[in-house]
C-alpha cells in the first residue's frame, strides 16, 4: 500500500500478505521468484536484535553474521527482532508515479502515470516431465509457480497448471484493473468436514485442471490476486472444519529431482490422502544454511485434511522418504516432525545451535518447535 504506487516491490513475498517482516526473517520466507531473488534474508541490510541478557546487538552478512545467519530461518529463537532495514525493488517504468495519487488496497487507482500490473500465462502441463520441461522453458520469466494435483496417479502423476509472470504497465487506455481487496467470501461458510473428501478433491482437481486451455493462456491480473490468491478467502483454513488441517511442504535437490519427487508424490498417491491444495515451485541455487529451507531444487507443498493417526503414520514415511533423498521440510509449516528426522535433513542444526545458545546460553527463548526439536537449552 505504501510502496508499490511509487514503484517499489517487496523483494519477496510469500503466499499470503499477513506476516510481518520479522517473521519473514525468522522464517527466512521465499516467493514465486526465489530462482532469480534467492530468500527474504538475501535482500536485508541490517537487523537490531534483542538478545536475551537484555543487550541490543546490530546483525548482517558482514557485522556478527554468524548471529545474522542463524537468525535467518532461525524461528525466532535467536531473539527479538526490534528494527530492519531492507533493499526494496525498484520496477522499472513506474518509479516516480505520483504519490499522492488516490489508492487502492494495493496499487493506485485510476491514475495514469503508473499501474503496475501482472502479465501472467498459466500452461496445463500433464505430468511431472512436462512440469520440468515448461520450467526450464521459463527462465525468463521472474515468478514461476504450479498448481499440482495431489492425487492423480500412473500417467498423470503430478499433472497440474504451471504460472509464470512479470510485472507490466497499464498501456494505452486500458482501465486499471480494480483494486483486489480481501474477500467477504468466508471458509465458515464451509465450515463441515464431509466437505473435503477423496471424492469432493478429486473432481475439484479435475474441474481445475480442465478449465484450463490446452494451449499457453495469457492475462493481465492485479498483483495481489498473482501474488496472495488465498487471502481472498477470509479464514480460508476454517473449509477443514474443526478437525484442522496440516500443510506438508518439502524440498528436494536438483540431483535427481524427477525421481526424487516423482518417488514422494507416488506414496502419496498410493496412501489414498486427500491432498485438496497443492504447489511445485523450482529453488534456484541460493542456499542460506542454517535452518534456512530453501536448497536448489524442487518444492512441493500439499494440504491434507487432518485425518488423524492415519494421516500422521503416513507422514513420518514421507519424511524418511525426503530425508533419504537429501530433502527437508519447512520448519515454518510444520508441527510433528521428530527430532531424528530433523536433524538427518538439516545437517547444519548443531553449528546453528551453537551460535543459538552462544546468544541464548539460559534457553529464555524458546517455543513448541524448539522443545520438540530439542533446540532450545542444553
Amino acid at each position: 500500500q505504501t510502496f508499490l504506487p511509487r514503484g517499489f516491490f517487496p523483494p519477496v513475498v510469500p503466499g499470503t500478505k499477513y506476516v510481518t517482516v520479522g517473521g519473514a526473517l525468522a522464517s527466512d520466507i521465499h516467493g514465486k521468484n526465489h530462482h532469480v531473488a534467492g530468500s527474504w534474508s538475501n535482500h536485508v541490510r541490517r537487523v537490531e536484535l534483542l538478545l536475551a541478557s537484555g543487550e541490543t546487538v546490530r546483525c548482517d552478512s558482514d557485522q556478527n553474521a554468524p548471529l545474522f545467519r542463524a537468525t535467518a530461518g532461525g524461528q525466532g529463537l535467536t531473539g527479538i527482532i526490534l528494527t530492519m532495514e531492507v533493499r526494496l525493488d525498484r520496477l522499472e517504468g513506474f518509479a516516480g508515479a505520483n504519490p499522492d495519487a488516490r489508492r487502492g488496497s494495493f496499487g493506485p487507482v485510476g491514475d495514469s502515470t503508473a499501474s503496475p500490473q501482472i502479465e501472467m500465462e498459466s500452461v496445463r502441463v500433464g505430468g511431472l516431465d512436462e512440469f520440468f520441461s515448461v520450467s526450464s522453458e521459463s527462465s525468463g520469466w521472474p515468478f514461476t509457480v504450479g498448481w499440482i494435483d495431489g492425487i492423480a496417479g500412473g500417467p498423470r502423476l503430478g499433472r497440474g497448471v504451471f504460472m509464470r509472470g512479470r510485472f507490466t504497465r497499464r498501456e494505452g487506455n486500458r482501465p486499471a484493473l480494480r483494486s483486489y481487496r480481501r474477500s467477504r467470501v468466508s471458509g465458515r461458510m464451509l465450515e463441515f468436514n464431509w466437505l473435503l473428501n477423496g471424492l469432493t478433491v478429486r473432481a475439484f482437481n479435475e474441474v481445475y485442471f480442465r478449465r484450463r486451455p490446452a494451449r499457453a493462456e495469457r492475462r493481465t491480473v492485479d498483483p495481489e490476486r498473482f501474488f496472495f490468491p488465498l487471502d481472498a478467502i477470509a479464514d480460508w483454513n476454517r473449509m477443514y472444519g474443526k478437525r484442522g488441517f496440516l500443510q506438508y511442504q518439502f524440498v528436494v535437490p536438483k540431483d535427481g529431482v524427477r525421481e526424487r519427487v516423482r518417488a514422494v508424490l507416488s506414496q502419496i498417491v498410493a496412501a489414498h490422502l486427500p491432498a485438496f491444495l497443492g504447489v511445485i515451485k523450482e529453488f534456484g541455487p541460493t542456499a542460506n544454511g542454517g535452518l534456512s529451507f530453501p536448497i536448489e531444487g524442487t518444492t512441493v507443498a500439499l494440504d491434507f485434511p487432518n485425518l488423524g493417526p492415519r494421516l500422521m503414520q503416513h507422514l513420518v514415511r514421507l519424511d524418511s522418504v525426503v530425508a533419504e533423498a537429501g530433502g527437508r521440510v519447512y520448519l515454518a509449516k510444520d508441527a510433528r516432525v521428530g527430532p531424528e528426522a530433523f536433524r538427518q535433513m538439516y545437517p547444519e542444526w548443531a553449528s546453528w545451535k551453537q551460535i543459538r545458545d552462544k546468544a541464548d546460553p539460559s534457553g529464555v527463548f524458546t517455543s513448541e518447535l524448539a522443545r520438540r526439536l530439542q533446540l532450545a537449552g542444553h
